[in-house]
């Protein structure tokens, strides 16, 4: 009999029918501090060797990102995007170091961070986990750093361009705004283009009305300087004893990849936290940056400086994007990276909550039964969801507690 209930089991989680039917998510359960997920970036290194040599073995077609070096466009790192098994990856690989500064500089963070020139690296397309700051207006951050990329690729002694037309603070004209809407907005979305709202920025400077910037229409941006120091998203207060740990915020391993300064100090709540852009010109050479300590900063380093952190911005759609099944919530509040081969999570999560969508229900252990019988891999915080009897591997044991909790016929998971 036994026998008989466990083979049915097998099946129902298999066919992916619903034992227990789950809730669908509503506009009311998104609120400001709500996680949610949305498109997709590359974020995690690839570390397994198996799946390294089968990206490897795929037919790439490589393309160049067309970064700086010495003030000047040139073509020495290059990027290849392909599919296995159903996910997007992308593969990196340069000829040089990435300048921090892309006018006559030579240092990089790329070595510091454990990359060299001349290798391919790999990374994993994850979801992107975003922070709701606003939920009637849709406002939503990342809440990692997904890339590293410059303000302005161009100085021209406080300038962004040679006919000395336009500030090198100003958002208007920078080239981190083109590449936001441009390289970021194309590659992390698809069918959420429709959900995402065209937002009209106005964005003074803090220092003379000389260096505002021009009005823009953006459909991915960054926050301003007011919306950190003074803005209603819980970024202007401190913790009590005077540090704002709730604007920190951590690299992926792809941005390490770029050339992020990271910090580091093992026995400091700063440990691994890295600069990150506002929008806001400071003075004409000058752009507020996030420190990796949370202090706003408007002397901070010059807007051509590669290793700055980028956390995109954006207005969506939630009843639309809700409908199609396009955003979720989920209780991941993050990636925290520490080196490329190290990554380490830091959520809260529900055990056998696998989809991450902040309940226990009879698709989690499908999931699960799938990962035990290789028909899916799970990363990070599925794997860790899943893993329910904490053994460090997700085994059909697994999904069959899974199932059990989520029809009430157990009460707590059972480890070993």
């Amino acid at each position: 009999m036994k026998r008989v209930i466990s083979f049915f089991l097998t099946f129902i989680l298999l066919a992916g029918i619903a034992v227990v039917p789950g809730l669908a998510i509503t506009v009311e359960d998104i609120k400001a501090g709500t996680f949610v997920t949305f498109g997709s970036y590359p974020q995690t290194s690839v570390v397994d060797s198996g799946t390294v040599a089968e990206l490897n073995a795929q037919s790439l077609s490589w393309k160049y990102f067309e970064y700086y070096t010495n003030g000047k466009r040139e073509n020495f790192m290059q990027y290849a995007d392909t599919t296995l098994d159903g996910t997007r990856y992308r593969a990196v690989t340069f000829a040089h170091y990435r300048e921090i500064h892309s006018t006559n500089y030579t240092d990089t963070y790329q070595k510091k961070n454990g990359y060299e020139p001349n290798k391919v690296y790999w990374f994993k397309y994850d979801p992107i986990v975003w922070r709701v700051l606003d939920a009637d207006a849709g406002l939503i951050i990342a809440e990692n750093l997904i890339d590293s990329q410059p303000f302005h690729n161009e100085y021209y002694n406080g300038c962004g361009d040679a006919e000395y037309k336009h500030y090198v603070s100003n958002w208007a004209y920078s080239s981190l705004r083109s590449w936001l809407n441009d390289d970021f907005y194309n590659t992390a979305f698809e069918d959420e283009k429709s959900c995402i709202r065209t937002t009209s920025l106005v964005t003074p400077s803090s220092y003379s009305s000389a260096y505002d910037a021009d009005p823009t229409k953006d459909n991915v941006f960054i926050l301003s300087g007011d919306d950190v120091l003074r803005g209603p998203y819980d970024f202007s207060s401190s913790n009590g004893s005077g540090e704002y740990t709730n604007r920190i915020a951590y690299g992926t391993d792809y941005a390490r990849c770029q050339g992020l300064w990271v910090y580091e100090s093992v026995n400091s709540v700063y440990d691994g936290a890295s600069y990150w852009h506002l929008r806001t010109p400071y003075m004409y050479d000058r752009t507020y940056t996030v420190r990796y300590d949370g202090i706003v900063d408007g002397s901070g380093p010059f807007p051509y400086n590669t290793s700055l952190g980028v956390r995109p911005a954006l207005k969506v759609d939630l009843g639309s994007a809700i409908s199609q099944s396009l955003i979720k919530k989920t209780y991941n509040s993050g990636l925290v990276i520490y080196g490329p081969y190290g990554t380490k999570i830091y959520y809260d999560y529900i055990p056998g909550d696998v989809d991450g969508d902040g309940e226990v229900l009879a698709n989690d252990a499908r999931l699960a039964l799938r990962a035990s019988a290789k028909l899916v891999k799970l990363y990070g915080v599925a794997f860790r969801a899943a893993d329910v009897d904490e053994d460090g591997d997700v085994l059909a044991d697994d999904a069959r507690q899974i199932l059990r909790y989520s029809a009430k016929l157990q009460h707590e998971f059972v480890k070993k």
